[in-house]
Formats: structure tokens, sequence, C-alpha cells
């Protein structure tokens, strides 16, 4: 029997604490720069509403089965599945560029491989080990909306329990998912890494990621 009906929900909202938090975090909340102003993202003309609700509902079908098969696949099966299906998704690079921010730029290449590494990981625990179990969830695509700055976001929720999640997306990938419309995600990780990289350069970020990831592995 697959988790009751306020798991996916209550799971998710769990993998992002600063709910709690909000105050802070949306103190600080990413409003992203324009492409001129952060060194190595140059943004293409926003992505249209077709193609990107495609990548977005390819995801959801990967994560659905994930979620069916659940119990045979365990946490290692979800997290290979999910492996691929989050470097196509996701952009990772720009994710991590910004949220080590200014410090990004002084950062040799090989350190900032690692951070994008670490960071690939973490994206696939939250998800596995997150949706792990299925109840007739399902996940709608409600609507396709500018997100400025050559961005669009396509708005979702997940089904029956309401949840909805806005994927900031450009130049084809993800950059950015907000939680019930207006909660960064990025927001949050750029407060609670910026910090430590700052503190204890790129091998504590590292770290911090990697223990993170390992907190929810499973």
């Amino acid at each position: 029997m697959g988790p009751g009906p306020m798991t996916v929900r209550s799971r998710y909202v769990s993998s992002h604490s600063f709910l709690l938090r909000a105050g802070a975090a949306l103190a600080i909340a990413l409003a992203l720069p324009a492409a001129a102003s952060i060194s190595g993202i140059t943004a293409t003309p926003a992505w249209s509403a077709s193609p990107a609700e495609t990548m977005i509902e390819q995801f959801h079908n990967t994560l659905l089965s994930n979620m069916k098969q659940a119990a045979s696949l365990g946490y290692a099966g979800r997290a290979k599945r999910l492996e691929g299906i989050v470097k196509r998704t996701f952009g990772i690079q720009t994710m991590a560029q910004l949220i080590c921010g200014a410090e990004w730029a002084n950062m040799s290449a090989a350190d900032r491989t690692a951070v994008v590494k670490a960071l690939e990981g973490w994206i696939v625990a939250n998800y596995a080990s997150r949706f792990d179990g299925y109840d007739g969830e399902s996940f709608v695509i409600t609507g396709v909306k500018d997100g400025g700055r050559n961005t669009v976001v396509v708005n979702t929720e997940i089904r029956p329990q309401g949840v909805k999640l806005g994927y900031r997306i450009m130049n084809g990938k993800v950059i950015d998912i907000y939680l019930n419309g207006s909660i960064s995600q990025m927001a949050q990780w750029r407060a609670e890494f910026s910090s430590v990289l700052k503190q204890q350069g790129v091998k504590g970020l590292v770290q911090k990621i990697r223990a993170n990831e390992k907190q929810l592995a499973r």
C-alpha cells in the first residue's frame, strides 16, 4: 500500500524546511539578474511554452514511475533512474553559479565541477527520497507564463494533495522551483550554502552538500 494522501505534500514541504523560515529566505529571495550582470550566464530568448511543458511532463512521468515502483526499486534504484532525467531537466551549472554568487568567478574549473557534481547528487537525492510511494497522485500542468528576463515558468500541481510547483526555465533547463507560486527553492539553497562557501571554502561547501545528500539516502 502506498503512502497516505498527505504523504507527498508533507514530505515535499519537509524537504523545503525554509517554509518555517520564510522571512529569512524571502529577504534574500532570488530575483534572477540580467544576463550581463552574472558572469558566464547568458540568457537566450525565452524558451517556447510547448517544449518547456514537454520537458516537465517527461520529468513528472519519471517521478510517477518511481513512485509506483518505489518499494521494488528502493532508494538506490529510484536515484539511479533519476540521474539522467535530472541532468536533462535541470540547469545544474547555472544553479551552482547562482548559489555561489560572486565567488564563482574566483573558482577553478575543478572546483566548479566538484560543486556541480555535488549539487546534482543532492537534487537526485531529494527526489529519490521524497517521492517514495504512490497513492493515486497525478502531476498536472496548470499553465505557462513569462518568467521575465528570458525565462518561462511552468506551473504545476500535485493532485489531490494540492501542492503547487512552478518550474522556472532558462535556456531550456530548470533553474529554480517555486513552492506554492512564490517561495524559491534557490533562495533557500543560496541562504544555506553561500555562507558555508564563504566560511569554509569550496571543499567545505562540497562536503556540506554531500552530507545533506547522505542524510536523505536510505
